[in-house]
């Protein structure tokens, strides 16, 4: 059920250029290099959300009478106050592209994560870390 759709290499098919994963009803993302998973809705006049982060064995709710607001900030707090983590850190830069490498650094961090969280795997082998690590020295 909390599996995301992959293709036949094993790789999720995402939405929203890969940061968002369908998962039978639910979405999924990563936060912190780990599953989230995401269900929201309502009704006229109410405003709902489910997160569920297994790994934590940790689900926050959130409901409100008001159908205008935003969940995130309230929620993302929950999260901060329960685990005593950041969401996220939000990081600035000057230069577009050392906006791009920290953006590039952080994906291949949670994404990575997320393929050990799933696999207790690792995406490369020992020999394949040397090479890479020869080539950029």
């Amino acid at each position: 059920m909390f599996t995301p759709v992959a293709n036949n290499g094993g790789r999720f098919v995402g939405l929203d250029d890969g940061n968002w994963y369908y998962t039978l009803g639910w979405l999924a993302f990563p936060v912190n290099g780990q599953f989230v998973f995401y269900n929201d809705g309502g009704q006229t006049g109410t405003n709902t959300m489910v997160l569920h982060i297994p790994a934590k064995k940790l689900s926050i709710s959130f409901a409100c009478n008001r159908q205008d607001i935003d969940r995130m900030p309230y929620v993302k707090r929950l999260y901060e106050i329960v685990t005593d983590q950041p969401w996220d850190i939000p990081v600035y830069t000057k230069d577009k592209v050392d906006e791009a490498v920290y953006k590039g650094i952080s994906n291949t961090f949670n994404y990575g994560s997320l393929h050990f969280d799933r696999t207790n795997e690792s995406r490369s082998t020992p020999s394949a870390e040397r090479f890479r690590f020869l080539r950029i020295t």
